[in-house]
């Protein structure tokens, strides 16, 4: 017997079937690799369109935070305009209040001089220095308390306004 006519006998056909087998196996790879190609064009697709909507939200939350700090600059600024006007009108009211103290020690000082022409001072009966005047003494800390008390008025006032002014401030920092 002849080893080719026996390969012969199986051999084609093993050689068919294995072809066949072969097709197969491309095929199938051909498929799983157009399937691949659409799920990965798939999830490009979904990562794009992620991508812009990432974008777009960050687009909105930038103009949102720019549109919020020029809000708070602005309530700033019109704090600040309206603390510079109120300091304005305690600086105007110190001096009104200064030149009006300064006419009520000019009345002051007309009266004690006219008590001390009236009652002169007398020496003592020693001989010693002749005392002060009652009334130049009450004068005097009457002058030095006005003074005193429109120093602490104009500081109290012009802290007072910044104080509203900075709760004023933080009140639009936190309450928009």
């Amino acid at each position: 017997m002849n080893p080719l006519a026996l390969l012969g006998g199986w051999l084609w056909p093993a050689i068919g079937a294995a072809a066949l087998a072969m097709l197969l196996a491309i095929g199938i790879q051909t498929k799983r690799v157009s399937w691949a190609k659409a799920e990965t064009a798939e999830v490009k697709t979904a990562w794009a369109a992620d991508r812009a909507r990432a974008a777009e939200v960050a687009r909105k939350a930038e103009a949102d935070a720019r549109t919020e700090e020029q809000r708070r600059v602005a309530a700033h600024k019109e704090i600040t305009d309206a603390l510079e006007a109120q300091l304005t009108q305690v600086r105007a009211d110190a001096v009104i209040a200064a030149a009006a103290s300064g006419r009520l020690q000019q009345r002051v000082a007309a009266l004690v001089a006219a008590a001390r022409q009236g009652a002169g001072n007398t020496p003592s009966a020693q001989g010693g220095a002749p005392a002060d005047d009652a009334a130049g003494v009450l004068a005097n800390l009457q002058r030095l308390a006005d003074e005193r008390a429109g120093i602490l008025a104009r500081i109290a006032d012009e802290r007072g306004a910044a104080g509203l002014a900075c709760e004023r401030s933080y009140s639009s920092l936190i309450n928009p």
